[in-house]
């Protein structure tokens, strides 16, 4: 854990914290056996109303992909890391280990509406591709289209 914080604050994505708050890491399994760094939010997430932006479901990309000749999936390594925490949010999400407090300073796993945000965020990045080619699933980009097109 103290290797994996070291390497986020030589990122910029943590620092040394002296919030009131804090929520303890927790270390959740991904699918391909490794671990997922992130704090346990449980406490902070029941506090939080949900965000009502729109997600998709899996039949709604399954469905538009099925149409389409030419597809990929880009999977965004990290993709929440790429999205700044608000300053004022910062002091919220504070992580304690056994020796200190850090911050994230970046949009960290586990928050209730970390997935809403960034597909929200893609939206708005991607607003000219809408979902005529582009199809944003969770931290994928799903990148899709019926015919092949090259400049």
């Amino acid at each position: 854990m103290k290797r994996q914080i070291d390497v986020l604050a030589d990122l910029g994505k943590m620092r040394p914290s002296s919030s009131e708050y804090a929520c303890r890491v927790t270390l959740p399994v991904k699918k391909d056996g490794s671990r997922r760094f992130c704090g346990d939010y449980r406490p902070l997430n029941a506090q939080t109303r949900r965000d009502s932006f729109p997600m998709a479901l899996v039949e709604d990309v399954i469905n538009q992909l099925g149409s389409s000749a030419w597809f990929t999936a880009l999977d965004l390594q990290s993709g929440f890391w790429q999205i700044r925490m608000a300053p004022e949010d910062v002091k919220k999400i504070t992580l304690i280990t056994k020796t200190s407090l850090y911050d994230w300073t970046v949009m960290p796993f586990g928050l209730k509406n970390a997935t809403n945000t960034f597909t929200k965020t893609m939206s708005k990045v991607f607003k000219d591709l809408g979902s005529k080619i582009l199809k944003v699933f969770v931290d994928d980009l799903n990148v899709h289209n019926k015919i092949w097109v090259s400049n």
